[in-house]
């Protein structure tokens, strides 16, 4: 989560893109709550 003015903005956490950038999904690993985006959606899922 990056900091924007006081106000935490959600990104993915892999490559970063944020909710004004594309379609963010919220996710869990290792006991941390994450968000991803629908482009590394896939990668999450199949491996890569």
């Amino acid at each position: 989560m990056a900091d924007k003015g006081g106000k935490k903005e959600i990104a993915c956490f892999l490559c970063q893109k944020t909710e004004h950038q594309g379609v963010l999904l919220p996710c869990r690993k290792g006991g941390e709550d994450l968000w991803v985006c629908t482009r590394c959606l896939p990668m999450l899922i199949h491996g890569g």
